[in-house]
């Protein structure tokens, strides 16, 4: 029986080996090449100046286009959320202060004005105040506005002075800014 175990063994290598040539195979690689792209956050506003010159107290001024004055163009790689931020209006050390509630009471002791923005095809007449924090522009629904890469926006503003000139500001071009922001969306 010894002897029967071991041919039967010596026969099943002897079947392995002879086998193995004609079962082995090749392999190749496949060798993968990138670049990271760095991530650009990029946009433009066209025109960058609204020059109103001469205005009167307590009134509303709005831009023409009234919805379409400005372009938000995203000229980076990336899809971004859009925000708006104001600022005091001044000239030398005199502000005009914004508005946090839309109104122009000057209630405090400097003039108070309003800035709204309306985003072009959005409910009309749908305008929303600008403030001293930043917050994201939103469309009339509530919801964020934001641009994928190459893609634009309009929207227009609308400005009310202050009830009031008090003489010093008389004669006087104040100037103000509006920043408007964009984050990876």
């Amino acid at each position: 029986m010894k002897t029967g175990i071991i041919s039967s063994l010596g026969a099943v290598l002897l079947v392995l080996t002879a086998s193995l040539p004609a079962s082995a195979s090749e392999s190749g690689a496949i060798t993968i090449t990138m670049t990271g792209v760095e991530t650009v956050i990029s946009i433009s506003l066209d025109p960058a100046s609204w020059p109103l010159g001469e205005v009167i107290e307590n009134t509303e001024y709005k831009t023409d286009p009234e919805a379409t004055w400005c372009t938000i163009a995203n000229e980076g790689n990336v899809n971004v959320a859009l925000g708006v931020q104001g600022a005091n209006a001044e000239f030398s050390t005199l502000p005009w202060f914004l508005s946090e509630d839309g109104t122009n009471d000057g209630a405090g002791p400097y003039p108070e004005y309003a800035l709204w923005y309306h985003i072009a095809m959005d409910t009309e007449g749908s305008y929303a105040l600008i403030t001293h924090d930043p917050t994201p522009m939103q469309k009339a629904d509530g919801t964020t506005l934001s641009l994928d890469p190459e893609k634009n926006k309009q929207f227009g503003l609308k400005l009310l002075t202050p009830d009031s000139f008090p003489s010093e500001y008389i004669g006087k071009e104040m100037t103000t800014h509006i920043t408007i922001s964009a984050v990876k969306a």
